[in-house]
């Protein structure tokens, strides 16, 4: 089962997770890009999920940002690491809500969000192209209208990262960031109550 392979190939990883894109300069060239993608594309308040949020450094930056952020994950692990992270961040904490589940089963209303982000490849993991089909849908289904959707995933190429040829690396450069921002629908406003509440 595909969850608990993801559980497994996460466990004990989430302090390097938080480290990955500090830890070299490709990785650091991500997370800036990513991080003017986000600000060049969101809209300048609101509800955001962050669907396949890991240790919670995206979460956390949007939360700074003034943004009220869902961080949703499958390893509660991450959330447990993000949690902690959040307890000495002094510039969000109070607007990240963490919730564990699967990213194409959804436990929100529809149209929740003002945005969406899944970011550092969470729909990658998922091979079954159906299975990566209703992720895909459930992410349009609770985004608003109008609202975006922010989506990382590796290409083809990134798998070839992995080869080495008498140990050194086919491709020295991570190949694995592509962004696409879709508009949905026409936008509407959020009340309070659609806060979802499904947390850890």
């Amino acid at each position: 089962m595909i969850p608990e392979r993801i559980r497994r190939e996460y466990a004990g990883k989430a302090p390097s997770e938080w480290e990955r894109l500090r830890s070299t300069p490709i990785t650091r060239i991500e997370y800036l890009i990513t991080i003017y993608c986000l600000e060049r594309h969101l809209p300048g308040k609101g509800l955001v999920l962050d669907a396949g949020s890991g240790p919670g450094r995206y979460a956390i930056h949007l939360a700074r940002l003034g943004y009220r952020v869902v961080a949703f994950d499958l390893v509660r692990e991450m959330l447990e690491f993000a949690r902690d992270r959040l307890a000495t961040d002094e510039g969000g904490a109070q607007a990240v809500c963490l919730a564990e589940g699967n990213i194409a089963s959804l436990p929100y209303t529809d149209e929740a969000f003002d945005s969406i982000v899944s970011l550092g490849a969470p729909l990658s993991h998922i091979i079954d192209p159906q299975a990566r089909s209703s992720a895909v849908g459930e992410m349009a289904r609770v985004v608003k209208p109008g609202g975006k959707v922010l989506i990382t995933g590796l290409t083809r190429l990134a798998e070839l990262s992995a080869v080495r040829i008498r140990g050194i690396p086919l491709l020295r450069v991570n190949l694995r960031i592509w962004y696409r921002a879709w508009d949905w629908k026409s936008s509407i406003g959020l009340d309070a109550k659609d806060w979802p509440h499904t947390c850890l």
